[in-house]
This record gives C-alpha cells, structure tokens and sequence, in this order.
C-alpha cells in the first residue's frame, strides 16, 4: 500500500540582521524555537524530519557555527524523530558543484566532506545537495553539467549516506528531467531529491515518470504558475491528483517532505499530508 512517510524541512539556525544593506548580520543558534517546533512536530503525528543547515555562509563562520548541528540532532533523537535527511548549505561561495573553475568546484566538493563530518555518530538516511544556485547560460550548460557529473560522483564515493542532489528551478541545473537522467546515469550511486515546487517547464508528474525509482526523497509545496512559492498543496497551481498517482505508479517509498513557511503549525500540514494521500486511486 503506498503511504510515503511525513517530514517537514526545519533550520537549526537563525540569522539576526544588524546592517542589511551591507549585509552585516549575525548567525543565531535558535535552541529553543528547534524544540518547540520538534515537539509541535511529534504532537501532529510526523515521522521524520529534514535538517536545514543554510545561511550566507562564509568559511570562518561555518567553522564557527556548523557544530552546532550536533546539538541540534540530539534534539531531534530525544524527541523520537528519525533524521530522515540533512539539506546542506547551497551558498554560491562554498557550493558551487558546476564550477568552471576547478579549484572553487573542489572546495566545494570539500566542503561537504567538512559538513558531513559532523554526522558520524548521527548520520542520516541521506543528504540533500543542491548543484549551485544561479541560472546558466545555455552557452555552458553542457560544460557545468561535466563538472557536477565530477562533483556527485566523486562525493558518492566518501559520503557514507545517500547523496539525492535537488532539481533547481528557473534555468538552474536539472531543470527539466532529461538533464537529471543524464547525471544520474553517469553516477549510478546518486539519488535524487525531487522538488515538486521547482519544475516551471515541465508537468512535476512527467518528471517523477522519467526519474523514477532514483527518487528518494520529495520535498513537497504548491507554486504560482511562473515562480515557486513554497504554499501549502492546494494553495497553488500544481494537480495534485496527477502528482500523487504518479508517485503511486513509480512505489515510492520515501518521505514526503514539507518545505514550507515555518509559521505553517505542523498540525495543518499534518490534514494537508492526509489530503494528499486521499488522492492516490
């Protein structure tokens, strides 16, 4: 019978701004709004949860401030929540998988080695990279698709979890689904996180179909017609009925992962999640 698990994304930390226009802030370890949120979580009857670990990194703060993740996952445990998945940080800086220029696309290969370090004792069922952040130029899009090629591959090769990198939206990488079947055919221990909210040229359920059982997680929100949104399901202009059915007909198995607002009570995703299920014929 298919009844994916429920997730939702949360962050372990918070940014304080002290001067946006000369982007001056402060990174906030937000301890108690992480377990309040947890408990509002096992309260609602969730499953599972995805770590977010994002911010406007730069090298000396993710030093300064990554570890804090640890603290954050005992949180998580003590509560009865499995740690379903981490969503690594996708600033430009530090993770930038399709970099022509090789040395900043190592860094960021060695980046994650850095970050996933902090999960030894903890690690999850899988780790959620994004390729980069910023939409290409046709020009290059074969070249950048070589370097991440190089990049998963050779992350798959020390992560010790899955790796599911996340289809962007716009005109960022794997945009549209034949770009995915390609790296994913290359790499063949790689995964994917696929985002329901990000397809703009394609129909999200002719993605599922064509990417199939490499689907291992679903991060799950409603969108405008040309941009994401992040809404609820049912907020947007997604078919949900054709969404589910398609996740149905592939026997997908892993979560479904709300990214939304984190102002959304758990409980109304909750009735949401149940919605959703009510879908699959």
């Amino acid at each position: 019978m298919f009844q994916p698990k429920l997730s939702r994304s949360i962050g372990c930390f918070g940014i304080k701004w002290i001067d946006k226009e000369t982007r001056k802030y402060q990174i906030t370890h937000e301890e108690e709004a992480l377990i309040s949120s947890v408990k509002d979580m096992v309260a609602s009857g969730f499953d599972a949860i995805e770590l977010m670990t994002l911010g406007p990194w730069n090298r000396q703060e993710e030093l300064e401030n990554y570890p804090y993740v640890t603290r954050a996952v005992e949180i998580i445990k003590d509560h009865g929540l499995y740690l379903n998945s981490v969503h690594l940080p996708f600033s430009c800086q530090l993770w930038n998988f399709t970099s022509l220029d090789e040395n900043e696309r190592k860094l960021s290969v060695e980046s994650v080695k850095s970050a996933v370090s902090f999960y030894e004792k903890d690690m999850p069922n899988c780790f959620v990279i994004h390729p980069d952040t910023r939409p290409k130029d046709d020009s290059e899009r074969s070249a950048r698709l070589e370097q991440l090629t190089k990049s998963m591959y050779e992350i798959c090769e020390f992560v010790p979890a899955k790796v599911c990198v996340e289809n962007m939206t716009n005109n960022g990488m794997l945009n549209v689904s034949s770009e995915a079947e390609q790296l994913l055919s290359a790499v063949p221990k790689l995964y994917m996180t696929l985002d329901i909210n990000h397809p703009l040229t394609q129909a999200p359920e002719s993605y599922i179909k064509a990417i199939g059982d490499r689907i291992k997680n679903v991060h799950v929100s409603d969108r405008d017609h040309d941009r994401e949104c992040h809404y609820v399901p049912g907020k947007g202009v997604l078919n949900w009925d054709n969404i589910m059915n398609a996740l149905n007909d592939i026997g997908y198995t892993g979560m479904l992962t709300y990214e939304v607002s984190p102002e959304i009570p758990s409980k109304e995703i909750k009735d949401n999640y149940d919605w959703l299920l009510s879908k699959v014929k």
